[in-house]
C-alpha cells in the first residue's frame, strides 16, 4: 500500500488489530462503526469517479462465461461474511418485532447496495484495466525492426505502427494480476498514474479507499470471528470465574477470570495462524478466498445455517416465543439457499481437483 512494503505492513496491522479486536472490544466498536460510514462513502465516492474515467478510457470488455466460477464463489465469500456477522450485530438490538423488522430491512438494503455498487465498479475496471496480457508479437512488433529493409520502408514501417501502451509495455492485466494473488486496484493504480496522470488523484483515492475498506473488513470479521469464539467457550464452560466472590473486583472480572483468559488466547492463536499465512504468501490472498475460505463458508451456510433452520421450528425449540416469526414462503426458501451453497461446495471442490490434475 503506498509503496510500503508487505514485510512492514503486515506485522503491525495484524496485531495491532488483533489486540484491539480482542482486549478492547467495547471500545472498538464507535471506531468500526465510525470506520464503516467512511468506508461506504469512499466505496461511492471510488465507484462514481471510477465510473466516469472507465467512461472516458472506454476500452472494449470481451466476455467469455467459461471463467464465471471465480467470481461467483468470490460472492458466496460475501454473502457468507454478511451471515457471520449478523450475530454479532444482533445483540445490539432489542427483541421486539418493530427493531427485528428494521434489523432484516437493513441488512437486505445493505446487500443490495452493495450489489450495485460492485457491479458498477467491475464496469469501471474492466473499461479501464486490459482483461489480458497483449500479444508478444504487437510489443515485438513496435520494438524491432529488420536489418535487410531499405531507409524508406523503415520509415513507412516505424510511422504505421501504433505506440506501445504502457499497459502492454509493463504487462499490466487482469489476467496477470490474478495469476499472481493480486487485487485488480493493483493494475488499475498503475494505468491510471501511467497512462492518465491527470486521474492520479483517483488513484490515491483507490488506494486510500481499499486501505480502510481492508482495515473495517479485518475489524468486523475479527470482531464476529471472536464473538464466536466467546459464544463457543461460554456455552462449554462449566467452572465459574474466581473473581465472583469479590465484588469489590466486578468492574475488572471480566479481564481476569479464567474463563476470559481461554476465550482471548483461543482468538489470539486463531489470528497468528492468519497471520502466518499472510507472512508466508501474501500474493496468495485472492487464492485463499476464492478457495479455502469459500469452502468452509459454504459448508458453514449449505449444511450447519440448513440444520440450524430446520432445528429452529422442531423439538423443543418449536414452543420458544420470537418477536418476529419468519413468513411461511419465506421460509421454505432455506431448501434453495442449502441448494445454492451446496452446489458451491460441489463445485469448488470439482474445480479445485481440476485445476490440481492439469
Amino acid at each position: 500500500m503506498f509503496g510500503v512494503p508487505h514485510f512492514y505492513v503486515i506485522p503491525g496491522f495484524v496485531w495491532i488489530l488483533t489486540f484491539a479486536v480482542v482486549f478492547i472490544q467495547t471500545l472498538m466498536q464507535p471506531v468500526i462503526s465510525l470506520f464503516t460510514l467512511v468506508k461506504g462513502s469512499l466505496l461511492i465516492a471510488t465507484v462514481v469517479v471510477t465510473f466516469f474515467v472507465g467512461a472516458e478510457v472506454s476500452l472494449a470488455i470481451r466476455n467469455d462465461f467459461n471463467y464465471i466460477g471465480a467470481p461467483f464463489l468470490m460472492g458466496t465469500v460475501a454473502l457468507g461474511g454478511v451471515v457471520n456477522v449478523m450475530p454479532m450485530l444482533y445483540q445490539k438490538i432489542s427483541p421486539v418485532t418493530t427493531q427485528v423488522k428494521h434489523f432484516r430491512g437493513a441488512v437486505v438494503a445493505g446487500i443490495s447496495t452493495c450489489t450495485v455498487l460492485n457491479i458498477l465498479w467491475c464496469w469501471a475496471v474492466l473499461h479501464i484495466v486490459p482483461q489480458l496480457p497483449c500479444s508478444s508479437m504487437s510489443i515485438v512488433g513496435n520494438t524491432t525492426a529488420s536489418p535487410t529493409v531499405t531507409p524508406v520502408s523503415v520509415v513507412t514501417t516505424v510511422s504505421t505502427l501504433p505506440p506501445v501502451s504502457p499497459a502492454c509495455s509493463q504487462n499490466l492485466s487482469l489476467e496477470r494480476s490474478a495469476d499472481n494473488g493480486e487485487i485488480a486496484t493493483l493494475p488499475l493504480t498503475e494505468i491510471i498514474q501511467t497512462m492518465h496522470p491527470e486521474f492520479s488523484w483517483v488513484a490515491i483515492l483507490v488506494q486510500l479507499f481499499i486501505m480502510i475498506s481492508i482495515t473495517v473488513s479485518y475489524l468486523t470479521l475479527g470482531s464476529a470471528m471472536h464473538h464466536t469464539v466467546v459464544g463457543w467457550v461460554e456455552g462449554s464452560w462449566n467452572e465459574p470465574g474466581f473473581c465472583r466472590y469479590a465484588p469489590i473486583f466486578e468492574g475488572i472480572s471480566k479481564c481476569c477470570t479464567p474463563k476470559c483468559i481461554c476465550q482471548s488466547l483461543i482468538s489470539l492463536f486463531i489470528f497468528a495462524i492468519v497471520f502466518t499465512v499472510a507472512m508466508l504468501d501474501p500474493q496468495g490472498f485472492v487464492q485463499i478466498l476464492d478457495r479455502g475460505t469459500s469452502l468452509f463458508i459454504n459448508l458453514e451456510c449449505g449444511v450447519f445455517i440448513f440444520l440450524m433452520v430446520r432445528n429452529a421450528r422442531s423439538g423443543n425449540f418449536s414452543s420458544l416465543d420470537i418477536p418476529l416469526e419468519t413468513p411461511w414462503l419465506l421460509y421454505h426458501l432455506h431448501w434453495l439457499v442449502a441448494l445454492y451453497f451446496t452446489f458451491a461446495v460441489g463445485y469448488d471442490i470439482v474445480d479445485s481437483i481440476y485445476i490440481t490434475a492439469t
